[in-house]
C-alpha cells in the first residue's frame, strides 16, 4: 500500500458509470415506477418497439425499447434526454415519420426573492426537436417554439397529415390549422371544444381512424364518437372508466386500440379491451416492466461468484437484482426482478449471509423512530422474488441514522454504522440478529458527520468509510477491529453519491452507489484508492448516466 499524503486526493479515474433502470416495486393492481419525477405522458413509435415517456422534476423524456409491439413487460432503458427550454413537459407527440418530437410545457411560476414581487405565469408552449433518424432521441436539435394562450395544458395530437394540431387547455380541446405538415412557426387557433365531464383536461387522444376521442383526468378516462375523422363540431359523450389509484397523466392505445395504457406520477398500468378502442370494457392486465429509476439506490451487494448484483432502493424501499454477463460486469446488467420492503422505515445499507439464502437492511425511521435492521430469508441464494420477513432488532437508543451493514466472516460479529460511529455486535449463532449483544462504539467523528456506509477489505485490515462524495480509508490494528485505527485520507468521488461501497477481484475494483447511478473504479493496487489510477480501459458499451437529472431522488 502506497502511503497516502494528507487531506483530499482526487487523482483515481473512473472507469465506467452506469445508471441504472430500476422499478421501485410491481403489485397486482400497477407498477409503481418510483417517484423520481412525474410520468406525464407515453408515446410509442409506429412500429410499437419504442416506448417513449415525458417526465417533469426534473423535466426530460425517456426511451425505451421493447422485445415485441406494444409489451411492455421487459422495457429496456435505451436513452435520455433533459428538456431545458420552458416549464414543466406534460404532453409529448411525434410527427408521422417520427422525424420530428413535440413537447407540451406548462408555463413557468415562481417568485422574485429581490423585490419580493410574483412572476405570474407565463404561457404555455409546444417545443419541436428534429431528430437525426426516426424516434431517435439521441441528440435532438430545437428546432422552434409555440406559445399558447393559457398557462397550463396537456395534451397534444396531430391529424390530416400534420396540418391540425389539438392541444388541451383547462377543460377544452383547442383545434390549430398548420401551414404546413408539422409547422407550428405559426398556427391559427380556429375553434374551440369544450368538454362537459372535466374540469381540467391531462391527456387526449384519438383512436386511429380519428372516428373516436378520448381525454384524461386525474383517474377518469373519457370517450367521445366523432361525426367524423377528427370531427369534433360534432361529437357525443360514449362513457368513462376510473382506472382507480393510477393518475391518468398519459394514455396510449396498441395499434387497433385492443390495449390501453395509462401513466401518470410514478407508475403505468395496462389495459385488455374486449372491442376496439372500448374503454368501458378496460381491464387491468398483469403488472409490466420498468420504465422508470429507483428513488434513491442507497447500497449494493454482489453474489459471492460475482454474477448477480442486488440494489436497495429508498422511497418506495425496495430490493432490486440484476444478472451479470461475467463475474461484476456492470456494464450491461440484465434486470431481473424486485421486491417491496414493507417492514421497518426507510432503506439504506444492506448485507447478505455467506450462501446468500438471507437478507439483512438496515432501516431509518421516522423521526423519534429507532433505527433496525430487517432480517429476511430468500428461498434460493439471492433469489428476491418472495423474502420472508423473519425478524429484526433495533440499533441502541440515541442513533437517529443508519447505513452500512458488514458481518465479519463467519457471521457472529457485526458492525453497523449509525450516526458518526460504527456499532458493533455479537451474535449467539451466525446470522442471528434476534438477540445480538452491543459491545463496542466507534466514534469517526472527526472525519464524517453521518457515515452513510463502510466497507473491509477481505483480510479486515481496511476501512472504508463513505459520506455525500466522500470515501474516507483507514487501516486498522487487527482484523475488523476499528478501536486501534489511522485514518490514511479521502477520495472524492467527483459527483457520484457514494451511498454504497463493494469491491471486487480481491480489491482491484472499487463500486461506488448511490443516487440513480453505479461507478466503477479500476485500482492500480490492491484496495488503494488513493494513489494514481491507471487510465481507464476502453469504455464499455454503457447505458447513458443520467445522475444530473436526479440528484436528490428515488430517488422508484
Amino acid at each position: 500500500m502506497k502511503t497516502p499524503s494528507t487531506g483530499c486526493i482526487l487523482a483515481l479515474s473512473i472507469a465506467a458509470a452506469l445508471a441504472i433502470a430500476t422499478p421501485a416495486y410491481a403489485n397486482p393492481e400497477r407498477t409503481v415506477l418510483g417517484p423520481f419525477a412525474y410520468v406525464s405522458d407515453m408515446v410509442f413509435s409506429d412500429d410499437g418497439l419504442d416506448a417513449f415517456t415525458s417526465v417533469t422534476d426534473p423535466d426530460a423524456i425517456y426511451h425505451y425499447t421493447l422485445s415485441s409491439p406494444f409489451d411492455t413487460a421487459y422495457p429496456e432503458y435505451s436513452d435520455s434526454f433533459r428538456l431545458e427550454e420552458g416549464g414543466s413537459a406534460v404532453g409529448m407527440a411525434f410527427s408521422g415519420d417520427g422525424a420530428a418530437l413535440f413537447v407540451v410545457r406548462n408555463g413557468m411560476e415562481g417568485m422574485m426573492a429581490a423585490t419580493d414581487q410574483s412572476i405570474r405565469a407565463g404561457p404555455a408552449s409546444i417545443h419541436r426537436y428534429d431528430l437525426s433518424s426516426p424516434f431517435d432521441i439521441s441528440a435532438p436539435v430545437h428546432a422552434g417554439l409555440f406559445e399558447l394562450h393559457a398557462p397550463e395544458t396537456g395534451g397534444i395530437v396531430f391529424a390530416q397529415g400534420g396540418t391540425v394540431m389539438f392541444v388541451s387547455s383547462d377543460n377544452s380541446v383547442l383545434r390549430y390549422e398548420l401551414s404546413a405538415p408539422y409547422d407550428i412557426s405559426d398556427p391559427i387557433h380556429d375553434t374551440s371544444y369544450g368538454l362537459n365531464q372535466t374540469e381540467f383536461i391531462w391527456e387526449i387522444e384519438f383512436s386511429d381512424d380519428g372516428t373516436s376521442m378520448f381525454a384524461s383526468e386525474e383517474t377518469g378516462v373519457h370517450s367521445y364518437e366523432l361525426g367524423g375523422p377528427y370531427d369534433l363540431d360534432n361529437m357525443e359523450y360514449a362513457g368513462s372508466f376510473d382506472t382507480g389509484e393510477q393518475p391518468a397523466s398519459g394514455l396510449a392505445f396498441s395499434d387497433g386500440g385492443t390495449e390501453l395504457f395509462v401513466a401518470g406520477e410514478s407508475s403505468m398500468s395496462r389495459y385488455a379491451l374486449s372491442g376496439e378502442y372500448d374503454i368501458t370494457s378496460a381491464q387491468i392486465e398483469a403488472p409490466q416492466g420498468p420504465l422508470g429509476q429507483s428513488a434513491e439506490i442507497t447500497d449494493e451487494a454482489f453474489s459471492s461468484d460475482g454474477m448477480i448484483m442486488l440494489t436497495v432502493s429508498t422511497g418506495p424501499d425496495a430490493v432490486h437484482r440484476y444478472d451479470l454477463h461475467s463475474p461484476h460486469d456492470t456494464s450491461s446488467p440484465v434486470y431481473a426482478g424486485s421486491a417491496e420492503l414493507k417492514d421497518g422505515g426507510s432503506a439504506y445499507g444492506m448485507a447478505t449471509s455467506d450462501d446468500g439464502t438471507v437478507l439483512f437492511v438496515s432501516r431509518n425511521g421516522n423521526p423519534g423512530e429507532s433505527i433496525s435492521i430487517e432480517q429476511y430469508d430468500l428461498y434460493a441464494p439471492y433469489d428476491i422474488t418472495g423474502p420472508i420477513h423473519s425478524g429484526s432488532f433495533e440499533l441502541k437508543e440515541g442513533i437517529t441514522e443508519s447505513g452500512g451493514i458488514v458481518f465479519v466472516p463467519g457471521g457472529t460479529e457485526m458492525l453497523i454504522s449509525g450516526d458518526d460511529s460504527i456499532q458493533r455486535y455479537s451474535l449467539s449463532a451466525p446470522y442471528d440478529i434476534t438477540n445480538p449483544v452491543h459491545d463496542g462504539s466507534y466514534d469517526l467523528g472527526e472525519h464524517s458527520d453521518v457515515i452513510w456506509e463502510i466497507e473491509f477489505s477481505d483480510d479486515g485490515l481496511l476501512l472504508f468509510v463513505s459520506e455525500e462524495t466522500e470515501v474516507h480509508g483507514y487501516e486498522l490494528g487487527g482484523p475488523y477491529d476499528p478501536a486501534l485505527r489511522g485514518y490514511m485520507g479521502s477520495l472524492d468521488t467527483e459527483g457520484q453519491r457514494a451511498s454504497g461501497l463493494a469491491f471486487a477481484d480481491e480489491g482491484a475494483v472499487m463500486f461506488v452507489v448511490g443516487g440513480d447511478s453505479v461507478s466503477r473504479y479500476e485500482l492500480p493496487d490492491r484496495y488503494d484508492i488513493f494513489a494514481d489510477a491507471a487510465a481507464p480501459s476502453e469504455e464499455p458499451g454503457i447505458l447513458d448516466a443520467i445522475a444530473e437529472f436526479f440528484g436528490s431522488l428515488l430517488g422508484l
